[in-house]
């Protein structure tokens, strides 16, 4: 029997999930879950969510604060105003932001491909694209709510080297 018959060199199949960043505002506190708006689109033509396996759910409300940052730059003075109020009013860190109502919910690609939603390639940075109407968003808001867990502050806030990390999300 060669190496290639045997049980250790069949593949685990990799385990990794979307992360979704939750507003204050599209968090329900007292039932500990998003609301349904929080699957809605918005201005954007998709829901962006974070591939596990290039980015930490740290690592996502940390694009948050570098992008606030950077507009905070911005030579248009009305947009730079409204980046610092934003990052005053949201906090300076994951920490703070965690502390002030910001959550992170994870789901698995299927949960968004059984809804009949496409879910496009990770970006270098991990980000995907979910695509779908604005109708079908709304229609599958509620169904996407119930299937996603949202993570504790540990799984939130761990260290890069942590076992939520994106490093360590494949089975071993």
């Amino acid at each position: 029997m060669t190496g290639e018959d045997s049980d250790e060199t069949q593949r685990v199949p990799e385990i990794y999930f979307l992360y979704r960043r939750i507003s204050p505002s599209q968090f329900e506190k007292k039932a500990g879950k998003p609301r349904l708006p929080a699957f809605h689109l918005r201005q954007e033509p998709s829901l962006s969510v974070w591939d596990s396996r290039f980015v930490t759910p740290r690592q996502i409300l940390q694009f948050y604060i570098d992008a606030v940052r950077e507009d905070i730059t911005s030579e248009d003075e009305n947009k730079a105003k409204k980046a610092l109020n934003r990052l005053n009013s949201n906090g300076t860190t994951p920490e703070e932001m965690y502390e002030k109502g910001w959550r992170v919910v994870r789901l698995c690609e299927e949960d968004f491909i059984e809804l009949g939603f496409s879910v496009g390639e990770p970006r270098e940075d991990g980000h995907r694209d979910v695509l779908g109407t604005e109708e079908d968003f709304q229609n599958s808001a509620n169904a996407l709510v119930e299937r996603c867990e949202v993570l504790t502050a540990t799984e939130v806030l761990e260290p890069e080297n942590s076992p939520y990390s994106a490093m360590n999300t494949t089975e071993k």
